[in-house]
């Protein structure tokens, strides 16, 4: 990608509508933001001083307006690592989940980093002090703590609700054996999804593995759906389909980064999306199948016909309709991180960019992160959360320490953002702002399936 295709974007196709809906606060209005727009006055010429001089770039800077005595005293917080280190220990916790057996939990601290081994499930007997027996004797109270229930016929432990008693029982465990309180652990474990997976009475062959103990992960529930034969597959699996069928358009086409990047991670987005069911719909929002459209794009953007109930979304079919769409979503994003509509005023994305060591590390560790999280925020949204973040001191902090590097300014970004009281920020949350790192780990596993062998997650 050339640097005058980066530095004066494409304008988004005169076939691709723009949809509008009314934010919680203009880009102009925002900038008037409290002291994060009184440090981005002050510091916005050096800003654009960093791009490549170019004739366009240099129309872009605007001038800005003498500060006025008393100048404002704005506290930047100090210089942040520039590494890829937060990023990576959470894919390395979402990676672990993907492969953890389902009679056991894995504990971790509130940054994410593992603490030990896995637990399995088993039986502990607790001394809670003493009592009178029948014959009227004191004797030791022993009290069985037991993880879920057990299936009456083998003896194994039944999927099912984890009993917060044997939960705390073990944290204390495992916490004194670290020399940690038990307050500073947290369980993960994949309960809620073999729950889910032995309700699913349409897939009777799913059910029956998981009851005989062959499919005991998450890996393995998905394994199932990719092995799934359909219409139209040529003999390859839903992994391969689409890394050998997936096609771009438009500027995204000409993005040989991003695009490669995509193709490779679109899997792990089925994965986080539906586990590769197609047969999966979301009550609340409607989203249907492996990539979960919802009604209004599936039909008004893509032009499919409409959703029919209990009728399949063919899955080369989904594979065609999200090249299109991300074809469609690499020009919005970038629309909505300009400060004004129609791709005038100040581009935010450019700020972020002159961070980064080259445009080939900002399109691979921060532009294509934002373009997956789009998927599941819209790119108004995701726009709204690239020129919040890039107006506040924490941005700032970055430029103080002279750039970034790896995927943790995406990183701090969303974690930014999902703690952020902005109104226009309300609704990235929780899910939203896990959402890539989630897709990247179940990159990794399928990968290092695909491989057949242990791959290091810092080849990421």
């Amino acid at each position: 990608m050339s640097p005058e295709r980066y530095q004066q974007p494409q304008r988004v196709e005169e076939s691709i509508a723009i949809p509008k809906r009314p934010l919680g606060m203009s880009r102009r209005n925002f900038l008037g933001f409290g002291t994060a727009a009184a440090l981005a006055a002050a510091t916005a010429p050096n800003i654009y001083k960093k791009w490549p001089a170019t004739e366009e770039s240099q129309e872009v800077p605007r001038e800005v307006p003498e500060v006025l005595e008393p100048e404002p005293v704005v506290e930047v917080q100090e210089a942040i690592p520039v590494t890829s280190e937060t990023f990576l220990r959470n894919v390395a916790l979402y990676r672990r989940l993907q492969t953890l057996d389902r009679a056991s939990i894995l504990l971790t601290t509130a940054d994410n980093t593992i603490v030990g081994e896995p637990i399995p499930f088993q039986d502990f007997l607790e001394e809670r002090g003493t009592r009178v027996n029948k014959q009227g004797i004191e004797e030791p109270f022993i009290y069985k703590l037991t993880p879920v229930a057990k299936e009456e016929a083998t003896g194994k432990y039944a999927v099912g609700t984890i009993a917060p008693e044997w939960t705390d029982y073990v944290k204390a465990d495992r916490a004194k054996e670290k020399g940690m309180s038990p307050e500073e652990l947290k369980q993960e474990h994949v309960t809620a999804e073999f729950v889910s997976a032995m309700k699913q009475n349409d897939e009777p062959e799913l059910v029956a593995g998981i009851e005989a103990g062959t499919i005991r992960t998450k890996l393995d529930i998905m394994n199932y759906f990719i092995a799934k034969d359909f219409s139209n597959s040529g003999g390859e699996n839903r992994v391969e389909y689409i890394k050998n069928h997936v096609t771009f358009s438009g500027n995204l086409d000409k993005a040989p980064v991003v695009a490669s990047e995509l193709r490779r991670l679109l899997p792990g987005l089925v994965a986080v999306e539906s586990g590769f069911d197609n047969d999966v719909e979301n009550k609340s929002t409607g989203a249907k199948a492996s990539f979960q459209f919802v009604p209004d794009t599936w039909h008004n953007e893509l032009g499919r016909e409409k959703f029919v109930k209990d009728k399949e979304l063919p899955f080369p079919e989904q594979v065609v309709a999200v090249g299109e769409l991300f074809s469609k979503a690499y020009d919005r994003l970038q629309y909505w991180c300009y400060e004004e509509p129609q791709y005038s005023g100040r581009n935010y994305l450019e700020d972020i960019k002159a961070l980064f060591p080259s445009q080939e590390d900002y399109e691979r560790y921060f532009f294509t992160p934002c373009l997956l999280n789009a998927h599941n925020t819209g790119e108004q949204g995701m726009g709204e959360v690239v020129v919040a973040f890039a107006q506040s001191k924490e941005f700032f902090a970055h430029m103080k320490a002279g750039g970034t590097n790896g995927y943790d300014l995406f990183a701090q970004m969303t974690k930014w953002a999902a703690a952020s009281d902005l109104s226009q920020l309300k609704d990235y949350r929780g899910e939203a702002s896990t959402y890539v790192e989630k897709i990247y780990a179940a990159t990794e596993v399928l990968e290092t399936q695909e491989r057949g062998g242990e791959t290091m997650v810092a080849q990421l």
